[in-house]
């Protein structure tokens, strides 16, 4: 959340409008052995995706900064960078996953950074 945070205040010194992302990783769907199970992950994933999407709507209204949302499937850093534009600034956080998850899925916001046209900005 500090970089929502850090992202709604840019916005309103910039007077410009944020979008926030949510990605639902794909890969993570390769864990399920039947539908079922997938079913119930990707309920409850998404619904926690969209508590956090509400709660930055409700943190950008407090700042009175114009806030749009999306929750995205697919492959997180591939996902962010098809949104942005060359003159964007993206906002990132820098969760931290274990030395192994870095080795085997890659980081996020590393991806985004060498990747992105765009300035990328992690914060911790």
């Amino acid at each position: 959340m500090n970089a929502a945070k850090k992202s709604i205040i840019l916005s309103k010194k910039l007077d410009t409008p944020l979008l926030s992302i949510y990605v639902v990783e794909k890969k993570r769907f390769l864990k399920f052995t039947s539908s079922t199970d997938y079913n119930i992950w990707k309920r409850e994933t998404e619904e926690e995706a969209q508590k956090i999407l509400n709660r930055i709507e409700e943190l950008a209204s407090e700042e009175n900064v114009d806030v749009n949302t999306m929750l995205l499937h697919g492959t997180p850093s591939e996902e962010i960078i098809k949104q942005v534009n060359k003159n964007d600034l993206i906002v990132m956080g820098g969760k931290g996953h274990s030395s192994l998850d870095r080795i085997l899925l890659g980081s996020v916001s590393e991806t985004v950074i060498h990747h992105a046209d765009s300035t990328v900005m992690i914060v911790k």
